[in-house]
């Protein structure tokens, strides 16, 4: 597509059977077909907006990979997927680029990486299939909190922003690697879960504000500041069986304030030299 002015609309279903490029230029590009395919390797050089979907039950499929970060904010909305193989990954957006969500969005890269480079926002549910590595590079949630938040089962999660705020759950079943000091928040009394490991030199606060559970399903190793290196806020806070939790500093401080702790067999809490409290005093703990 080459230089002009205003927007390129696909606005019915479209099927590019070659590699599509923009040009660098400050135009716009959208795709609101319902079905929607292109073929080769796919790159968004434009610098307007890109809009991928209008609606929750659109879809569109880049079976060679999709390169959009130059745009100068992105529009999803339904289903955007890849071919899923090797050199097929997803990258949307950079620092610059603000992603929202216009929709219910699934992002499907298979095998293959999905980044998100900046923020991302809107009052939508987003689900994020990769068995690669899935890496939020901005907050999300902060301006428009998410619905909800969930992760497959395979692969990794890296949270660099530093924030992800939804009203509904945050699902998180891979494992998680914290980037950055991070502080995950649902506003709705919903729940926060692991599905695997979360690992990260990194603080890491969770707060559910009101009745929502955090469950750890897997090891947790996080801390950068020996005052706050693990936080939780919640009525309840789940372990699994075997399931571990220390800091990655020798001093760093561990505290839960929930109403309830459930361990589902044998835990180890290890906060080193660190302080390690749970309250209020009066909060029932069950071991099952």
């Amino acid at each position: 597509l080459d230089d002009t002015t205003g927007t390129i609309a696909f606005q019915g279903n479209t099927t590019i059977t070659t590699s599509l490029t923009t040009a660098n230029q400050g135009y716009n590009v959208a795709f609101t077909g319902a079905s929607n395919t292109l073929a080769g390797a796919t790159t968004f050089s434009n610098t307007g907006t890109l809009t991928l979907g209008n609606d929750a039950a659109d879809s569109i499929t880049f079976t060679g990979g999709l390169t959009a970060t130059a745009p100068s904010g992105v529009s999803i909305a339904g289903s955007v997927a890849t071919g899923g193989g090797a050199g097929q990954s997803m990258s949307i957006g950079d620092s610059d680029t603000p992603v929202t969500l216009g929709a219910a969005t699934t992002l499907d890269s298979g095998a293959a990486d999905v980044t998100l480079g900046g923020t991302v926002n809107g009052a939508f549910d987003l689900t994020l299939d990769s068995t690669g590595t899935t890496t939020l590079g901005g907050t999300v949630g902060s301006g428009i909190a998410l619905s909800s938040l969930t992760t497959d089962a395979g692969g990794s999660t890296a949270i660099n922003g530093g924030a992800v705020t939804t009203n509904g759950a945050q699902i998180y079943n891979d494992a998680v690697v914290l980037g950055a000091n991070t502080t995950l928040t649902t506003t709705s009394n919903s729940s926060v879960a692991f599905g695997g490991t979360v690992s990260g030199a990194q603080n890491l606060s969770i707060s559910t504000n009101g009745t929502g559970t955090v469950t750890f399903n897997g090891d947790v190793t996080v801390g950068s500041t020996a005052a706050s290196a693990l936080s939780i806020s919640a009525a309840a806070l789940s372990l699994s069986n075997g399931v571990d939790i220390s800091t990655a500093l020798v001093n760093g401080n561990i505290s839960f304030t929930v109403d309830g702790l459930t361990l589902l067999g044998t835990n180890t809490i290890n906060a080193g030299t660190g302080a390690f409290s749970i309250t209020p005093g009066t909060a029932t703990y069950t071991v099952e």
